[in-house]
């Protein structure tokens, strides 16, 4: 089996898909036609699936054989079938599930399993843990370029402080210088400076 084959697989369950769907519209009107049947060879079609992609997975990801499928074969009851080659295909299907059975984890029936399955998976393979490695040396290289704008930002802000405080002091003696002018009027007369107005006015 191989793993390029899978895309095949997904192709010929679309058309079986398609020609169930088609033949339960028809067996609205030809009773000879079982809709249940259809339907069970559906999902038989689908479990079969499900069984080849696990044993390509297993070829792929040995660590995977630790796990049980997250399939009852027990459930396989459930189905109705009466042709021998879905018959066989079902036994086939309980077999392949039985042999694989009680393992103790069963990933994708619990968090704790399907959690478990995934860490083990991703600290063994080379590609994620590369992936995670250029994620990682992403995020501190943007890291370091944020707090060097950062920075950058600060030493602007503590050169413009020297400034302002320089620019208050000399607000203030201007302030000061304005209070204490002498202002004449238009013939040339002396007038009251603004601390003197103020006194006066007092």
């Amino acid at each position: 089996m191989a793993s390029h084959n899978i895309s095949e697989l997904r192709t010929k369950l679309r058309c079986h898909d398609n020609a169930t769907n088609v033949a339960r519209a028809a067996a609205a009107e030809i009773p000879e036609i079982m809709s249940v049947e259809l339907l069970s060879c559906k999902t038989l079609a689908i479990w079969v699936s499900f069984c080849w992609a696990y044993r390509i997975t297993e070829d792929n990801h040995p660590l995977f054989s630790k796990y049980s499928p997250a399939l009852d074969p027990a459930d396989l009851r459930h189905l109705v079938l009466k042709d021998n080659r879905a018959i066989d295909a079902a036994k086939s299907i309980r077999t392949f599930l039985e042999s694989r059975g009680g393992r103790g984890s069963a990933p994708f029936q619990n968090d704790k399993d399907t959690l478990a399955l995934a860490l083990e998976f991703g600290v063994s393979s080379k590609r994620l843990i590369a992936f995670y490695e250029s994620e990682l040396l992403h995020a501190e290289n943007r890291i370091t370029a944020q707090y060097a704008e950062i920075r950058a930002k600060q030493l602007v802000l503590a050169g413009l402080d020297p400034m302002l405080v320089t620019a208050e002091y000399d607000l203030s003696v201007a302030i000061r210088a304005t209070r204490n002018a002498v202002t004449y009027d238009r013939y040339g007369n002396k007038l009251l400076n603004h601390s003197g107005y103020a006194a006066v006015k007092a």
